[in-house]
């Protein structure tokens, strides 16, 4: 009925394509990570915040659950490789929430880290890497790294790289930064923009 809808399904290569479940979403969904429920189990949490906000997970796998209050356009979401929570960006407000135990943490004094679009988690879990930039016709390589289980605004360092628009990067006007991705089981990674 001209709303948007988000469904997931079970797959398994001997039994293919299973316990589809759907829901009608407030907004277009773009993102979706492993984490857990408030009971322990794993579920993923879902971000949907194309042409306006809702937050989702299944919990016991069964009921959705649906949070979209104070949470702007939620668009990209990585989860701690542990599942034990994940993080999740608002594109609109450059806010940073937090997923864990079933529950959204879409608080006015969420960190704010402006121009980020894409994160991803360390594959120990012990640090994350959220990137992006202001398509303003400058060139900004944003570059924020979290410590795990730190949540305060001031506990995300801001690791910007300085003279971006000079050598050995010379980037041009408008240039950001797009994903981020961790090698495994190593503490270094790919940036791409």
């Amino acid at each position: 009925a001209g709303g948007w809808n988000v469904c997931l399904m079970d797959y398994s290569v001997a039994g293919g394509a299973t316990g589809l479940r759907c829901q009608t979403a407030a907004a277009g969904c773009e993102d979706l990570a492993w984490a857990s429920d408030s009971f322990g189990r794993s579920t993923v949490a879902i971000a949907c915040g194309l042409g306006g906000v809702d937050l989702l997970h299944l919990e016991d796998g069964t009921a959705w659950v649906s949070h979209d209050e104070n949470a702007g356009n939620t668009s990209r979401v990585a989860s701690r490789p542990q599942q034990d929570y994940a993080l999740a960006i608002a594109s609109s407000s450059h806010k940073v929430y937090r997923f864990q135990t079933g529950s959204w943490s879409t608080d006015f004094d969420s960190p704010y880290l402006p121009g980020v679009n894409a994160l991803a988690f360390s594959s120990d879990g012990r640090r994350a890497l959220l990137v992006g930039g202001f398509d303003d016709g400058t060139s900004s390589g944003q570059v924020y790294e979290f410590r795990h289980d730190q949540m305060a605004e001031s506990d995300f360092s801001d690791v910007s790289i300085g003279a971006f628009d000079r050598a050995p990067y010379n980037a041009g006007p408008g240039v950001v930064f797009n994903d981020v991705a961790w090698r495994p089981g190593c503490e270094e990674g790919l940036i791409v923009g």
